[in-house]
């Protein structure tokens, strides 16, 4: 290897040990705000969710690094006990899975947690597809009259239990009134 080669191979290492690492990007609508991952976009055409809900947002992670990751957040105007909303997202997954004729494992359910200022519901399950392993998580809390479910999946054997992303997403998120916008 050349002196010149050396150099820019040493030069390149130095670069990449330095760099910054990609912050977090903060995501806004309808009076929603919340901090997203790195390489996390909105899906434009969101997803078919089978649960009737008022607002559906899809996130998808873009990170060329990820095996594979979504996350879909529901919001209902719904006042029923968040047991009940958690028992509904449970048996939603299963009955579509079962559908496709995909295996439904249960692991955890009603795991009761607190995040950031928010009490949680939590569940836990895994679709067995052949080859193709994935994990869910299911949250739901109350914040400001409305219900929301977070769900993640993702097909990442590495880091499947990725319950630090997603309470961080979720301590993130904050509702505010479109009235107290500046006009443009």
């Amino acid at each position: 290897m050349t002196p010149g080669n050396l150099f820019i191979c040493l030069l390149f290492l130095f670069a990449a040990c330095t760099s910054r690492p990609v912050s977090d990007h903060p995501y806004t609508t309808d009076g929603l705000t919340m901090n997203l991952p790195p390489y996390w976009n909105v899906v434009p055409d969101g997803i078919d969710t089978a649960i009737s809900a008022d607002r559906v947002i899809a996130f998808i992670n873009k990170d060329p690094q990820s095996k594979g990751a979504s996350l879909a957040i529901w919001i209902e105007n719904d006042t029923s006990d968040i047991k009940v909303n958690l028992q509904t997202v449970v048996n939603v997954s299963r009955n579509r899975m079962t559908k496709l004729n995909i295996p439904f494992q249960l692991l955890k359910t009603n795991e009761a947690i607190l995040i950031g200022t928010k009490h949680v519901l939590r569940a836990r399950f895994k679709c067995e597809e052949p080859g193709h392993p994935t994990l869910g998580i299911a949250t739901v809390f109350r914040m400001e009259g409305k219900t929301y479910h977070v769900i993640y999946m993702t097909c990442d054997e590495i880091n499947p239990d990725n319950t630090a992303l997603i309470d961080k997403i979720i301590r993130s998120m904050k509702k505010f009134d479109l009235k107290d916008l500046p006009a443009n």
